[in-house]
Parts: C-alpha cells; structure tokens; sequence
C-alpha cells in the first residue's frame, strides 16, 4: 500500500540486519526513504513518513557500522557513503522535526521501540543510536 510503504521497508530493513543481511537491509532502508521522500515532498508534515525516515538513516548507520567492521553479509561493490556520523545527523534532525509536528506519548513510544529494536540488529546498536533515542525521550 503505497501510503505505507515507507514503513514496511523500515521494518524489512530492521529484520533484515537482524539476520546480519546488510546488503538485503541496505536496499530495504534506502527504499524506505525513497517512498517517505515521495510522501513528503507532497506532505511535508507527515510525522509518520519521517519517523521513518529517520529510522531508515538509523539503519543506515548501523549498515554502515557493519561494513566499517567487515561483519554481517556485505552488499557487491562499494560507492561512496555518507559517513555514520552524517547520516546520524541526519536522522536526528528528521526525528526532530517530526517530533515538532507530533509528541503524542503512543507516537513517540512507538518510534523508540522500533528504534531499540533496531538497536539490538548491532553489537554497538545502542551506543551508536544514542543520539536519536536522545533525541526522542526529550519529546
């Protein structure tokens, strides 16, 4: 459905990074933000697209953490990537400004529980996500 597409690929991606796929998440959190980017740029205000978003660049710094380690399955060829240090930026500022559009208590509980879930995809999952959950409990 394509108003939920943003979210299914977010939740692929944590799956796949959960079974250690990097290449398979790689693609699911790059989806996800290309579906989210459609939504926004017709709906900038849309929280849940850029929760996640935020999520999907979340995922993509803990793929980048994996490939950086040389762990997990790794995706054929290289190609230049946004540092981790960039994409967590990034992500932080995307969940801010959702959270500057929506602080619902069940909205935010729910985005920080996928988030630690996320979290648990990687051995340093939730030093390197820190951060954005910061980010979170503040709203």
């Amino acid at each position: 459905m394509p108003r939920n597409n943003h979210n299914a690929f977010a939740l692929l991606g944590i799956i796949a990074l959960a079974q250690t796929d990097v290449a398979a998440a790689r693609t699911a959190f790059t989806t996800a933000i290309a579906h989210a980017d459609a939504l926004l740029a017709r709906t900038p205000e849309l929280y849940g697209a850029l929760d996640a978003r935020g999520m999907a660049l979340c995922g993509l710094v803990l793929c980048d953490s994996w490939q950086e380690a040389g762990g997990g399955r790794q995706e054929a060829g290289g190609g230049q990537r946004s540092s981790v240090s960039e994409r967590l930026q990034e992500a932080v500022a995307v969940f801010r400004k959702a959270r500057a559009i929506n602080r619902d208590a069940g909205i935010v509980a729910r985005v920080v529980r996928k988030l630690d879930a996320l979290a648990r995809t990687h051995p340093e999952g939730a030093a390197l996500l820190a951060e954005a959950r910061q980010v979170l409990r503040e709203a």
